[in-house]
């Protein structure tokens, strides 16, 4: 049986593309996904450096972005963060030191509850 392996990245929108890309690669290489998925933030950060990362590497890049920028109800963040969760087998968090809140924590958090494996990453 082979096992295709979908990787979520999120993080902080405020993190810096020479801190998370490098991270991001390095987990690429060690789990060859065939796809990744992210939240494609619109302020830019970690969901915008896996995508880049992604077609540089040329792998499958899906984004999920929320329909209102709301955390709670429907096309909110939380839902669309549930989705990203229960679609990967893995999800990489990439939180900056700076970031004031926790949506990409509490998405880590629920694919754990999940049985996901999870990989969180700090940077300045």
């Amino acid at each position: 049986m082979v096992y295709k392996q979908i990787l979520c990245v999120v993080g902080s929108s405020c993190a810096k593309p020479e801190d998370s890309k490098p991270i991001i690669r390095e987990h690429i290489y060690l789990l060859w996904p065939v796809s990744m998925i992210s939240g494609e933030c619109h302020k830019g950060g970690v969901d915008i450096h896996a995508r880049e990362v992604a077609e540089e590497l040329m792998i499958r890049f899906k984004p999920f972005p929320a329909q209102y920028h709301r955390w709670h109800g429907r096309g909110g963040f939380q839902e669309r963060n549930e989705k990203m969760a229960n679609l990967c087998t893995h999800l990489l968090r990439i939180v900056s030191q700076r970031s004031r809140t926790y949506g990409s924590g509490w998405t880590a958090d629920y694919a754990e509850r999940l049985g996901k494996t999870v990989i969180r990453k700090e940077v300045p």
